[in-house]
């Protein structure tokens, strides 16, 4: 309930629209199903819900205005954390 009404508030204040709507929905459902998983790694089954629902939602975001700014900086942090843990692994 506490995640809908969240959603509710961004969508008063304008910050969610659009496509922002169910990605913001397929997080909120993916999310949970992720902590089970981090919580017990037993528990592998979780990752197949979350990882559909997750992966929803990045499709979701990927059509929504703000995606132009996010996706770029997530591929530069990824590309620096392989570069990093390559130039470690060396030494």
């Amino acid at each position: 309930m506490f995640v809908i009404g969240i959603m509710v508030a961004l969508i008063d204040l304008r910050v969610l629209d659009g496509l922002g709507i169910p990605a913001y929905v397929m997080f909120a459902i993916a999310i949970p199903f992720l902590v089970v998983y981090l919580v017990n790694r037993q528990n592998w089954w979780a990752l197949i819900p979350g990882g559909i629902t997750g992966l929803m939602g990045v499709g979701f975001f990927a059509g929504t205005s703000l995606a132009q700014y996010v996706i770029p900086a997530v591929l530069l942090v990824a590309g620096g954390l392989v570069l990093y843990r390559s130039f470690a692994q060396k030494e």
